[in-house]
């Protein structure tokens, strides 16, 4: 049986080598874009149409489909930090390849997680699951924590509906609570979703992605008086003259800003929340 399945396209063209032929490929046109580095040789019969992704080709080459963080990857989706490749096979799968040389046997899976359960077959592309598949994957494989920092990506890039990663997240808990109560749509990172998280277990009130006036979107308005802004690890020296602008107006209207870094937050997450019980301490309406 094709290791692609009857499966849609995905944002790369993979196809088999009848596919090719059947549209009017002749074996030396296929062979001259092999040469031409304009398709590659992902396994027998099974070609990738340029540019794709090592890790598509490597998952393609095995003999299945990208899944978990590396899905998320290739969907659009914040990723977490996991430089493993991620691959769903299908039940019965047995003449799976080396992730590097497709005349292998696939033995040694050092850096590579084969994916088995709580995947459709039928859903998802020829590149990778489904973004639902991938965040309940990422739920089981990684910990319902990336899961929700990938489900609030989702929600955020557009790329998928709140029932989505509701039924995606069916069965995991957070906090005590279902883990959906903690996706939301709001979360422009996987850093402010950690932020959110931290609030929300602090039980300390907020607003996300609140417009001030004269400051604009700012990341949480924490009870109505703090300002918190998450700055992820992009952000670099062009913006402090912007950033300093922004918490003076804050400041001038009677809020209380605080700016921390996303690395300093992963570092000490107790800290984050002790910084901003302070602040609410030496503001007026804390």
């Amino acid at each position: 049986m094709s290791t692609l399945r009857p499966l849609p396209q995905g944002a790369t063209l993979v196809e088999e080598y009848q596919e090719l032929r059947a549209q009017g490929f002749s074996r030396p046109q296929i062979e001259a874009g092999l040469a031409l580095g304009l398709i590659v040789r992902a396994r027998r019969d099974v070609y990738v149409r340029q540019t794709a992704s090592e890790a598509l080709v490597r998952a393609l080459r095995i003999g299945g489909r990208l899944a978990c963080a590396s899905a998320a990857v290739e969907l659009g989706l914040w990723a977490p930090s996991d430089d493993r490749l991620h691959v769903h096979v299908w039940d019965g799968s047995t003449r799976l390849r080396d992730a590097e040389d497709r005349r292998k046997r696939l033995v040694r899976r050092d850096g590579v997680v084969l994916h088995w359960k709580d995947l459709d077959a039928a859903d998802g592309t020829r590149c990778a699951t489904s973004v639902s598949s991938a965040v309940r994957s990422i739920a089981r494989c990684l910990g319902v924590v990336d899961a929700i920092r990938v489900a609030d990506s989702a929600l955020q890039r557009g790329l998928a509906e709140h029932s989505e990663m509701q039924r995606a997240l069916e069965g995991f808990a957070w906090n005590e609570e279902p883990a959906i109560e903690a996706v939301t749509a709001l979360c422009g990172s996987g850093y402010e979703t950690d932020a959110k998280l931290l609030l929300l277990a602090a039980g300390l009130a907020f607003e996300q992605q609140v417009h001030v006036p004269r400051v604009g979107i700012v990341d949480f308005v924490v009870c109505g008086c703090v300002i918190v802004e998450v700055d992820g690890r992009e952000h670099h020296a062009a913006t402090f003259a912007e950033d300093r602008r922004r918490d003076a107006e804050a400041i001038l209207q009677g809020y209380l800003p605080v700016r921390v870094s996303a690395a300093w937050i992963e570092r000490q997450p107790g800290r984050f929340i002790d910084l901003v019980r302070h602040a609410l301490a030496l503001h007026p309406r804390g």
